[in-house]
């Protein structure tokens, strides 16, 4: 038989293209050094595949004749179902597994595939109505005591085989792959359809009432005539990391259910999904509106925003209710505005990388209005934050700043006052230590509690540091207390926490700090922007700085008093001392 023949015939009976069989002949000659030829090729892959054998005439076992072990089991059947892989881990090994229900004209038995043969459901090279021919397979006794076909790695599967007598194919049963329209789901009954992934919603755990856990994830998808919920269950919730949104999936064996939300799919033991090449009548994915921050309202839902970082929040832990979790917050401007944008849950863990004057995209956040009659952005479970996105600019830090405040005389600055700036001259410095511990994970305040250092949010920890500074500062109509934190209180003082430390371990003093940055402060001339609050405790005004000019600095800040570095805690990036309050009025819950 001619090379081309035979690949042809191959391709014909493993469900390869030609130009796949091709590649690999080529294969199998530079793994034989070159000491095999087209013919020796082709022949070792015809081997491989079952090929030359079903030439000569391969018995097959009808489904009613299987016998528990039997050591060469073939056979050939209908595809009635497929269900997904299932990873497993013993004392002796680990791997995976996958089960298919075969059919033929005398009954059906489920096909184990282990290992590697397992991949192939995760594939749609195989569907409900495919042929299967199984070659060299062996049996055991199934768990309903009738005997199963087993595939390992000696075993071979033929998709679509054509070199099988057609008698033998014409007897096998008809079992139709029917796909259906999402618009045409009932409740009830066992639902396969495909879509195009609307949002993705990540995998979540939750507690049975029987104590154990589980967990779930879910996606939307459309089609021409409707959307669907898709939900899926325990080791299926895995399954979401395998897509993104825009991706065509198909949904095999589902159950559909009604729901809070109306009619749903849900994904278990018996169901399949994966990506699917088929092509909808639907139209171009736009991509979303990015707003500017002075074009957001509330009740806004899907939004994507761009803003560069002015401010970031510790993540803070909360209970309503019944229900405990976490937030945190950071404040993004462009030049249309300033806005807070809260996250929460595990997209806390997002701020980690997050520092002053990033650009950050918020995708997929919905809006609302807190207490204080402003717009809000809030980022759940299907919301992203993308760091740093090529192709967007935006004016810097201190630029935004300055657009986005309203300057005003200390005499007319009101409680609860945002971006307000003021131009004064600095009068005094309180006399108050200048560092403070904060927890090392999450940046929030901590206390020494019977010798170790407790974090409200992360338990025991291990103290970092911060520095803050109150100052009053005046304008001729009027004074008010500054406060510096962090950043702020390094430029304002010239001086590092490093520095600060190190003067204290020196002098034994936890003032000397102050002592020793106090006469350059006083007296300096400064614009500061900020927003104000009021103090319960001293029952007066503050202004909370988040940007700082100085009208004269000294050409070189102020060094250690120490030229020896001393080792000291490193300080996170995303650590802050300040504690503002966030009303939780309302947690909107994703699945």
């Amino acid at each position: 038989m001619a090379l081309e023949e035979r690949v042809k015939k191959l391709a014909e009976a493993s469900g390869l293209k030609e130009a796949e069989i091709k590649k690999l002949i080529e294969k199998k000659k530079e793994e034989a050094a070159g000491l095999l030829t087209d013919h020796g090729a082709i022949y070792a892959l015809e081997k491989e595949y079952g090929v030359a054998q079903e030439e000569t005439g391969i018995e097959y076992t009808k489904i009613v004749s299987l016998k528990k072990d039997m050591s060469n089991a073939n056979v050939v059947g209908v595809v009635k179902e497929i269900r997904p892989v299932k990873k497993f881990a013993t004392e002796k090994r680990s791997g995976q597994f996958a089960r298919i229900l075969l059919a033929d004209s005398s009954g059906e038995t489920n096909v184990v595939l282990w290992d590697k043969t397992a991949d192939i459901v995760n594939s749609d090279k195989i569907k409900k109505g495919s042929v299967l021919a199984i070659r060299n397979g062996y049996t055991r006794e199934g768990l309903d005591k009738k005997p199963e076909v087993h595939v390992g790695n000696l075993s071979r599967i033929l998709i679509e085989p054509k070199n099988i007598e057609p008698a033998f194919l014409k007897d096998l049963p008809k079992i139709s792959d029917e796909m259906k329209k999402i618009g045409e789901l009932k409740e009830n009954e066992s639902a396969s359809t495909q879509g195009r992934i609307l949002y993705l919603y990540p995998k979540s755990e939750f507690a049975r009432k029987d104590g154990s856990k589980g967990q779930r994830s879910s996606v939307i998808i459309e089609d021409e005539t409707g959307k669907l919920r898709i939900v899926l269950w325990d080791s299926n919730a895995d399954l979401i990391g395998n897509f993104v949104e825009g991706d065509v999936i198909r949904v095999e064996n589902g159950q559909a259910r009604t729901g809070n939300r109306g009619l749903e799919v849900h994904i278990g033991n018996r169901s399949r999904v994966m990506k699917s090449d088929a092509k909808l009548n639907l139209p171009e994915v736009a991509k979303p509106k990015v707003y500017k921050v002075g074009e957001i309202e509330p009740d806004q839902e899907s939004i994507t925003v761009s803003g560069r970082v002015m401010r970031t929040f510790p993540v803070k832990e909360f209970t309503s209710g019944d229900r405990t979790g976490k937030l945190a917050s950071l404040i993004i401007a462009d030049e249309t505005g300033m806005v807070r944008v809260v996250l929460w849950g595990e997209k806390t863990e997002s701020l980690k990388d997050v520092n002053k004057g990033d650009i950050v995209l918020v995708k997929n956040a919905y809006t609302k209005q807190n207490m204080n009659g402003e717009t809000e952005v809030h980022l759940s479970q299907r919301g992203a934050l993308e760091l740093n996105p090529s192709g967007v600019s935006m004016a810097g830090v201190a630029e935004l700043l300055d657009k986005n405040s309203e300057e005003k005389k200390i005499a007319n600055i009101q409680p609860d006052d945002r971006n307000v700036k003021v131009i004064g001259k600095i009068e005094d410095v309180d006399e108050n230590p200048i560092v403070f511990e904060i927890c090392s994970e999450c940046g929030a305040r901590i206390e020494n509690v019977a010798g170790e250092w407790i974090c409200d949010i992360c338990g025991e920890t291990e103290p970092a540091y911060g520095m803050v500074l109150s100052c009053g500062v005046s304008d001729g109509t009027g004074d008010i207390r500054a406060v510096f934190y962090r950043d702020m209180a390094e430029e304002l003082t010239g001086m590092s926490v490093p520095d600060a430390l190190n003067l204290v371990g020196k002098s034994g003093n936890e003032l000397e700090p102050i002592k020793h940055v106090r006469g350059d402060i006083v007296g300096k001339k400064v614009t500061l922007i900020g927003n104000v609050r009021y103090n319960d405790y001293q029952d007066k005004l503050e202004l909370m700085v988040s940007s700082l000019s100085v009208e004269s600095v000294s050409s070189a800040p102020k060094k250690s008093a120490s030229k020896k570095k001393e080792a000291v805690p490193k300080i996170p990036k995303e650590a802050l001392i300040e504690e503002e309050d966030i009303e939780i009025e309302e947690i909107k819950l994703d699945d």
